[in-house]
């Protein structure tokens, strides 16, 4: 069984895109007036905030269909789930009845593994005992399981959210995946209003640099080949709050721990620092009055900048991205290619 309402989006978003603001749009020849450029760089800003609002939307609906089954609400309506019993070395038991409830969640974490870019997927209890975890597709042993996830930083407001509500996370070092990534959470709701757990999706923050740089790339389609290059001639990226550059559509941004500190343990994974992952937004352009563009959009400001970087006229437009402390940004140049397409000099 797939999620149907997720399907849904996916289609939403693909007939949007084709109609009347399909990929001709986003891939359209530079626009040889400022006028002219400034037009079509609002009506492409406008396509790729859609996309990614679509891309967020997908995931909270995933999540909330996921919390919809019944499986959850079983699994802790078992009166052993309510009490963990553990082991002379301290880890947790499982009930035959808990085993046969877990495998089928499980099965449907890896469905949804298949379908869509989630890192890893976990169950956790009030105690902060995980109850099932796959990572990247694979199923971890029981033994394994953590009993400390009530240090995540994701845990108290997850319990907090109403039944039907995601919560979204800060971007956070994932010490299982070991990737940057940004958690959906939703909690497990019981008839009597308890919430004794809750489920949640790890999202690799290097799908939104994807996002920006791959005409096809979706939540839906991630998994399948895609074209490069959203746009010709512009360029996208995101900025947060705090002035970091948190994708590019010209670049590309690791986002996984080295594996020389991967060896460390998965406690060095806490001690990891997102700035340390990012280029500066001085990567694009260093120009005074672009990085006062950016000062703007660090404060959720939105506007139109004309601006002259090498020589060459853009079209800079920029608006704040909803639900989040991210703000979206569009360079266009006029009249011609940027300079990251082999224009003289380098702003």
């Amino acid at each position: 069984m797939k999620p149907k309402v997720c399907w849904s989006l996916s289609l939403v978003g693909a007939l949007f895109l084709w109609v009347g603001v399909g990929a001709g749009e986003l891939l359209a020849a530079p626009q040889s007036s400022v006028e002219a450029a400034e037009a079509r760089a609002i009506d492409q800003m406008n396509v790729m905030m859609f996309r990614i609002k679509m891309f967020h939307q997908e995931v909270k609906s995933t999540l909330r269909f996921t919390m919809e089954l019944d499986l959850f609400k079983k699994y802790f309506s078992l009166p052993e789930s309510a009490h963990n019993t553990v082991d002379a070395m301290g880890v947790v038991q499982f009930s035959a009845a808990q085993v046969a409830l877990r495998q089928q969640i499980e099965a449907w974490a890896n469905l949804l593994h298949k379908q869509f870019p989630i890192g890893e997927m976990c169950l956790i209890d009030q105690t902060g005992q995980e109850h099932l975890r796959v990572v990247q597709g694979k199923v971890e042993d029981a033994h394994f399981f953590s009993d400390t996830e009530s240090d995540s930083p994701f845990f108290a407001p997850s319990f907090m959210a109403k039944e039907g509500e995601v919560h979204v996370s800060k971007p956070y070092m994932s010490p299982d995946s070991r990737y940057w990534v940004i958690a959906y959470t939703a909690p497990v709701v019981l008839a009597n209003g308890e919430k004794p757990a809750f489920f949640h999706f790890e999202i690799p923050l290097e799908a939104y640099g994807k996002l920006l740089s791959t005409l096809d790339y979706g939540y839906a389609t991630a998994h399948q080949q895609s074209r490069k290059d959203v746009e010709e001639e512009g360029r996208y990226f995101i900025i947060s709050s705090e002035g970091l550059l948190m994708a590019d559509s010209r670049q590309t941004i690791s986002m996984g721990l080295p594996r020389v500190r991967a060896r460390d343990g998965t406690d060095f994974a806490l001690e990891e620092r997102l700035a340390d992952y990012l280029p500066r937004p001085s990567s694009i352009s260093s120009d005074p009055r672009f990085l006062e563009v950016v000062e703007r959009m660090r404060k959720q400001e939105g506007g139109i900048a004309h601006l002259v970087l090498a020589d060459r006229s853009y079209v800079l437009v920029f608006q704040p991205i909803p639900e989040s402390s991210w703000s979206l940004g569009h360079l266009d140049p006029v009249g011609g290619p940027g300079f990251w397409e082999g224009a003289r000099g380098e702003p």
